[in-house]
Order: structure tokens, then sequence, then C-alpha cells
């Protein structure tokens, strides 16, 4: 759990969250824009500036204990001292959900409410994956050129073509290509040469 506190007021915001440096550098983005969805702190922000603000951690706990534990902190305080827009320890505009599991009968429950939807991408295909790997490749100034111990040679459009049509891990291409390894198991070297116009 976290506040953000406003040293000249005393007031504050007080949120949980898995993640607290990733939910802080969110707070700060969407306050610096004027964003922020609690319009009485972003209207703080505004009017004492951020060198008054401190994000701090008060309190660690398990997932479990989250929402119970940010509840009980914003009841200490009472909503005059805070920012918070809610009373209600909350995640998203919805109750949190963090450490809940469903039961089996609630999975089977979905799953039947569910049947006889279509998916949510019936119908579409994963051409557009291809289209932009291909524009990708296409602007590389450089093919694979891959020669192995018994003098056959091939060469390949990138490392990944290279490594697909020589059933290798595309790791053990680029180690090649990049001088941390000299050839495969099976006596493959790997270089990069001028694309033939």
């Amino acid at each position: 759990m976290y506040e953000i506190l406003n040293s000249t007021t005393n007031k504050r915001y007080i949120g949980s969250s898995l993640d607290i440096g990733r939910r802080w550098r969110v707070h700060l983005r969407s306050l610096q824009r004027g964003q922020h969805h609690s319009l009485h702190l972003q209207r703080a922000w505004d009017k004492y500036g951020a060198a008054v603000f401190c994000f701090q951690i008060v309190q660690e706990c398990r997932p479990d204990d989250i929402v119970v534990a940010e509840q009980t902190l914003i009841d200490s305080y009472g909503l005059d001292q805070l920012y918070n827009v809610s009373p209600y320890a909350e995640y998203s505009g919805r109750y949190s959900r963090v450490g809940m599991h469903n039961t089996p009968e609630h999975n089977a429950a979905i799953g039947k409410a569910n049947s006889g939807r279509p998916s949510w991408n019936k119908g579409g295909s994963n051409t557009w994956g291809g289209k932009i790997a291909a524009s990708r490749v296409a602007k590389f100034d450089y093919q694979v050129a891959a020669e192995n111990e018994d003098g056959k040679m091939q060469h390949f459009a990138s490392t990944t073509a290279a490594a697909r049509g020589l059933g290798l891990s595309r790791k053990s291409v680029d180690n090649i290509l990049n001088g941390r390894a000299r050839r495969t198991r099976d006596g493959w070297t790997f270089r990069k040469v001028p694309k033939e116009q």
C-alpha cells in the first residue's frame, strides 16, 4: 500500500498495487498530463506543484489482505483528509478481485454462459503478423549466409529464416553472427553478406 502525501496540507491519496513502481509512474504521468482520475488530487497537484507531493510505501501486505488493509487505512483518516474519490478500497472502478479465485462451480457457470457465443477473434486471420515480418526483412541490407563444414552453402533472408531452414534455434544463429560462438554442433557457421540485388 502507498500514499501520495501533500506535505503542505497533510492530505493524502491512498492506494494499493502489486507493482508499486509501475503504479507510481501511472499516477505521475496522469498528474503531469492533467488527466488524473481523482480531480481533487489533480487540482491540488496543479495548485501546490509537484515538489510538495511525496510518494511513499506505507504498508506491505499479502495480496489476499490488500483490500481490507487499504479500507482500514482509508477509514482511519476519513474522506476529509483524503484525495481519494471513493470511500471504498476499489480497483479500476470495481471492487478488487486481487487474491480471489473462482470456485469450480463458478468457472462451470461462466463456461456454460459463454457456450454458443463465437470467439472474439472468430473469422479473423493472423496474416498481418506475416506482413509485418516480411516488411521488416525487406528493409535489411544484408542476408545470412550459412556454410557447413562439408562446403554446403545456403542463403537466408534473416536469422529467423536461417534458424527455421536448418532446424536450429535462433539464439544459436545469433551467437555465431555476433561472435559468441564459432559454429553449431552440426558444423554450420553464419555470416552476414550484402543482399543480392
